[in-house]
C-alpha cells in the first residue's frame, strides 16, 4: 500500500521532525521570552507617539535641567537606571528611553524605520515632546551616541548639548560578522533568532553582554539587574543585527555635518575601547565638530558610563554649564 510506505519513508520522517522541533523551538522562544519580561517588568511609563508606545524612565525634580539618555546596541533603560542616572538625577531631571525594539518600545511596523537613526530620533523626540521636555543635554552611548549626533543634525534646535559616550562616528574597516549578516537576513534571520531565543544559555547570553566592558569588568550584581536576556528576545535580536549591519551607511550619512554643527558637546571615549576604537571615532570627531571638548579616558574600555562614572558625569555638568543661562 502506498500510505504506510510514506508514512515510514526517512524524507516524511525527516519533515515530521524538523516540524515538531520548529514547533518546540517556537513555544520554548515564547515561554523564555515572558519568563525574562517577567522577571523585568517596566521600569517606568509609556508614551504614545503616533499611535506607537515608547518606554521612559524618570528621576529628579521636573523642574531642573532636563538631561535625556539614550542606549546602545542590546541595550535598555535598565543601562543607565543602576547607578549612572540616579547620580544625575541628584541635581538634574533624567529621562531614560528605550529606542524601538530594546527593553520595552517596540519595533517600528517598518523594519527599514527601525534601521534609521533619523527615525529612531524623532521617535524619541516625539516621547520627550509628550512628556513637555525641551532642549535637554542629550547623552547617547555607542549606538545610542550615533543616534544623538543624527538627532544633532536633523533637530539642533531641539537639544541644548550633546554628550555622545563611546560613540560611532565615523567610518571603519571592518565589514559586519557573518553572525549579524545572517540575522539581518529576511528568512534566515528569524530562524535563527528562534533558535538563540530558545536555546542558547542564559550563561552564554550574559557572557556575551558582560564582555562589552572589557579591559574592565561588569560591576557586582550588573548582570542581574539588567536581565541580559531582554537582548535575547527574538524582536530584539533581529533589529539589533539590522541596525548593526545599517550602522555603516547611517554614520557616512552624518560626516558632512559635523563642520556645521553648533552645539556644544562633550565626548568622552575610552582610549581602550576594543569595539568603538578611540583613534577611530573620536579623535576625527574632536578634529570635524567645531565646538567638542573631548574628554579622553585612559585604559577605559567601551562602558564609560559604568566603570569611570565621574568623568561621564562631569561632561554632563560641563554641557549643561556650557548653555545654562
Amino acid at each position: 500500500m502506498i500510505l504506510p510506505k510514506l508514512a515510514t519513508s526517512p524524507s516524511v520522517v525527516i519533515l515530521i521532525l524538523i516540524a515538531l522541533f520548529s514547533a518546540v523551538s517556537v513555544a520554548r522562544a515564547m515561554v523564555r521570552e515572558r519568563a525574562v519580561e517577567r522577571a523585568n517588568p517596566p521600569l517606568g511609563r509609556f508614551v504614545m507617539v503616533d499611535d506607537h508606545p515608547v518606554h521612559l524612565w524618570e528621576a529628579g525634580d521636573p523642574n531642573a535641567p532636563s538631561v535625556v539618555l539614550i542606549h546602545g546596541a542590546s541595550g535598555s533603560v535598565r543601562d543607565f537606571t543602576g547607578d549612572l542616572g540616579p547620580q544625575l538625577a541628584s541635581r538634574y531631571h533624567v529621562v531614560a528611553l528605550d529606542r524601538p525594539g530594546f527593553g520595552y518600545t517596540p519595533a517600528l511596523a517598518d523594519m527599514d524605520d527601525n534601521r534609521s537613526l533619523s527615525r529612531q530620533a524623532a521617535l524619541l523626540r516625539g516621547a520627550l515632546a509628550q512628556i513637555g521636555v525641551t532642549r535637554p543635554v542629550l547623552l547617547g552611548q555607542s549606538y545610542g551616541g550615533s543616534v544623538v549626533l543624527r538627532w544633532a543634525e536633523d533637530a539642533p534646535d531641539s537639544i541644548r548639548a550633546l554628550v555622545p559616550v563611546s560613540a560611532p562616528s565615523h567610518l571603519w574597516p571592518d565589514p559586519p560578522s557573518l553572525f549579524y549578516r545572517a540575522l539581518a537576513t529576511p528568512v534566515v534571520g528569524p530562524i535563527l533568532a528562534t533558535l538563540i531565543t530558545a536555546w542558547v544559555p542564559r550563561s552564554y547570553i550574559a557572557a556575551q553582554v558582560e564582555s562589552v566592558f572589557a579591559p574592565q569588568t561588569a560591576p557586582s550584581g550588573y548582570g542581574d539587574y539588567f536581565h541580559p536576556f531582554m537582548s535575547a528576545r527574538r524582536e530584539t535580536l533581529l533589529v539589533n543585527a539590522r541596525q548593526r549591519i545599517a550602522l555603516r551607511d547611517e554614520v557616512s550619512a552624518l560626516l558632512a555635518g559635523y563642520p556645521n554643527m553648533a552645539l556644544p558637546v562633550e565626548a568622552v571615549h575610552g582610549e581602550a575601547d576594543p569595539i568603538v576604537p578611540f583613534d577611530i571615532h573620536a579623535v576625527p570627531l574632536a578634529r570635524d565638530v567645531p565646538d567638542l571638548h573631548l574628554t579622553a579616558l585612559p585604559g577605559i574600555g567601551h562602558m564609560p558610563h559604568h566603570v569611570a562614572i565621574p568623568a561621564v558625569i562631569a561632561a554632563v555638568d560641563r554641557a549643561a554649564g556650557a548653555t545654562l543661562p
